[in-house]
């Protein structure tokens, strides 16, 4: 994603990576998550690019339990 295009972001972000993904990935998470504005970044660990579909959901109810108040 262009930094320019990410900065340009103004709706509350959450941005997940893989604990156990290879380097690569997670530093892209990172980098995405420092260019939007505001967005939150979280790691998911033992977790790859492939995430098993239960991992995600107590940090998406954090954060969007977060963003309702």
């Amino acid at each position: 994603m262009p930094i320019g295009i990410a900065s340009s972001i103004r709706v509350p972000a959450l941005l997940l990576g893989g604990g156990a993904s290879p380097q690569v990935l997670q530093g892209g998470a990172w980098a995405a998550a420092e260019a939007i504005p505001g967005a939150a970044h979280r790691t998911l660990d033992g977790q790859t690019h492939d995430v098993a579909p239960a991992a995600p959901a107590p940090v998406l109810v954090e954060f969007l339990l977060a963003e309702a108040q």
